[in-house]
């Protein structure tokens, strides 16, 4: 929901997200995450976008705890998303990564639907681990050599700058062309994967009779979407957003896979989507 929608009882949010350059909008499956959430639970927020050298002071002025903490990547490493929520007049409070701004928004927002409905959590930080292992981290492998593309110039220039010392190689040499082929069957193996998950689901709440040819969207936990569902959304908009389509490749492949079902699962997040 956008700024033009507070209502006066609310606390004030500002949702923090990675700048782009014109066209792009927003791209990050990190703070897609995020943006999913303030959506679904129907949240008045604005949103701050913050040029990626811009992150560390601005997080730093907020009073923002660190997302990590890395030697090889100069100590502490500042990221997005983060929010900061006006808890009283001249008082606010900064909560930064996507699953706790998500434990935040259920436990002070309680009359709103849950993200990680009671007796859930420890389930969802093990499919959480699952999808980023099996699904993301070769997704990312593909994305990143496109974020510069992406990013404002000053932007572009600092990813380019740090990736390349962090990891002491440079972003075209990440997946070299006689390997992206094997990198995206990975990706595919780890949806089908995921798609046995989403079947299992629907057998739950349809019973062991439901049609397996039925092209109707479940969520991992019922009727309705929890947080899981949103960095399985998320993941599939950076490959939307961010992944080169070559023959074979990118959103125009994953949309076809399984007869289409990852399109429709986008489609059903929709209502969601907003990138004001």
């Amino acid at each position: 929901m956008s700024s033009s929608s507070t209502e006066s009882d609310q606390p004030a949010i500002t949702f923090y997200d990675i700048a782009s350059k014109p066209g792009v909008g927003p791209w990050s499956p990190n703070t897609w995450k995020t943006r999913l959430c303030l959506n679904y639970k129907r949240l008045p927020y604005r949103t701050e976008f913050i040029s990626y050298p811009d992150i560390k002071p601005r997080m730093q002025a907020l009073g923002a705890v660190p997302g990590y903490n890395d030697p090889a990547h100069g100590g502490d490493v500042y990221t997005l998303p983060a929010i900061t929520v006006t808890v009283r007049e001249s008082e606010d409070k900064t909560i930064v990564d996507s699953l706790q701004i998500a434990y935040y928004l259920d436990a002070h927002y309680p009359t709103t639907p849950r993200l990680i409905p009671p007796g859930t959590r420890a389930l969802q930080l093990i499919f959480l681990r699952w999808f980023s292992q099996t699904i993301q981290t070769h997704v990312a492998d593909l994305a990143c050599m496109s974020c510069p593309q992406a990013l404002d110039p000053r932007g572009a220039a600092y990813f380019l700058r740090t990736r390349a010392q962090w990891y002491n190689q440079a972003l075209e040499d990440w997946v070299p062309d006689d390997k992206r082929a094997e990198e995206w069957m990975k990706v595919r193996k780890g949806f089908g994967m995921l798609a046995m998950m989403y079947d299992q689901a629907k057998i739950d709440l349809k019973g062991s009779d439901a049609d397996e040819d039925d092209e109707e969207v479940v969520w991992l936990m019922g009727d309705d979407p929890t947080f899981a569902d949103f960095a399985v959304a998320a993941c599939l908009l950076w490959i939307k957003k961010l992944v080169t389509d070559r023959p074979g490749e990118g959103w125009e492949a994953v949309s076809q896979w399984a007869g289409g079902r990852w399109a429709r699962f986008l489609d059903k997040c929709e209502p969601y989507m907003c990138e004001d």
